[in-house]
């Protein structure tokens, strides 16, 4: 078989390596990274390296790519979203746009800070951006104190191809802290 005879449309390359599967299935690898899970697109086949086991070459066709790519978590970000100087917000982006959902069931917060509980008070999702909005701790936070983010796999949360794909279970996520600090006290003294 010759990788030269697939072409991807719209642009990404197809890689000199390939994987038989099974009699009726070849893997092809990209040569690069397509930056995304939701990748859909045209897949060609115009060459003469194929053939049945009667030697009957596959005739030049397009097909049309099937998105089989579960979504993943690719950024966690820490957030005081009313600048009271507690956090209260956690944005998770994932790897391609994300079926709307409101279940704060999948996510466990680790180490949480005092007051904050173990799970988010509420979820919503728009495009691959979920926000979940945490209960504020009881002192005055605005980094992530050894507090992390875990997610558990559900039928809410898949991606938005016709193959709604769902996303994995990822534990212990490390969050980026995008809390402003703030001033929470000021004082005057009479050093003499």
């Amino acid at each position: 078989m010759n990788t030269a005879d697939f072409s991807y449309s719209p642009t990404t390359a197809i890689a000199g390596g390939y994987t038989i599967i099974n009699p009726q299935t070849i893997e092809l690898l990209f040569s690069t990274a397509t930056g995304t899970t939701a990748l859909t697109g045209t897949l060609t086949y115009s060459g003469t390296s194929i053939h049945d086991i009667a030697a009957n070459l596959l005739a030049p066709t397009s097909k049309t790519v099937v998105d089989k790519a579960a979504p993943i978590i690719t950024n966690t970000v820490l957030r005081d979203n009313n600048a009271n100087g507690k956090i209260d917000q956690v944005l998770v982006t994932w790897s391609e746009t994300i079926a709307s959902t409101t279940d704060t069931t999948a996510w466990t917060l680790v180490n949480p800070l005092p007051g904050m509980g173990v799970a988010p008070t509420s979820v919503s999702v728009a495009t691959n951006v979920a926000t979940l909005t945490l209960a504020e701790p009881t002192d005055f936070n605005t980094g992530s104190g050894g507090l992390q983010l875990s997610f558990t796999a559900n039928a809410n949360y898949k991606d938005v191809s016709v193959s709604a794909n769902l996303a994995g279970s990822v534990a212990n996520l490390s969050l980026v802290d995008n809390a402003m600090p703030i001033v929470t006290s000021v004082a005057t003294f009479d050093n003499s």
